[in-house]
């Protein structure tokens, strides 16, 4: 009886887990919320420290496959964009895994977050 309620428990976490990540989840990587206000704190914006966060959140809890296919879609973002401008910077973000709003100055954040740091290391 205990083993059953404890996998019914991980079962409903692993449920929810999924289901708000598909909420967030995007061509880019995680968005900031999921509003579109204008804001750069709501979507399309998926600031790069809360990318490693959500990474490394899912790493911790086994959710492995999911953190590597966050992981590399902000690589891929970011590797973009840097490969067609020659600088690292913000753009319209995950949602549209690129963008025409530009904010250059803002790359150290991603560049902090390419492969070698625990968190997105593939």
């Amino acid at each position: 009886m205990i083993r059953d309620e404890r996998d019914d428990r991980e079962r409903t976490h692993y449920d929810r887990v999924r289901t708000n990540l598909s909420r967030f989840e995007a061509p880019g990587g995680i968005l900031t919320s999921t509003q579109v206000t204008g804001s750069q704190w709501d979507a399309p914006f998926g600031w790069a420290p809360r990318q490693m966060i959500a990474v490394e959140g899912l790493r911790r809890y086994g959710y492995d496959e999911d953190a590597d296919r966050v992981a590399t879609k902000f690589l891929a973002l970011v590797t973009k964009e840097f490969q067609e401008c020659g600088v690292s910077r913000v753009t319209g973000g995950p949602a549209t895994a690129g963008g025409s709003r530009a904010l250059i100055g803002f790359g150290p954040w991603a560049l902090g977050l390419r492969p070698g740091r625990r968190a997105l290391e593939l």
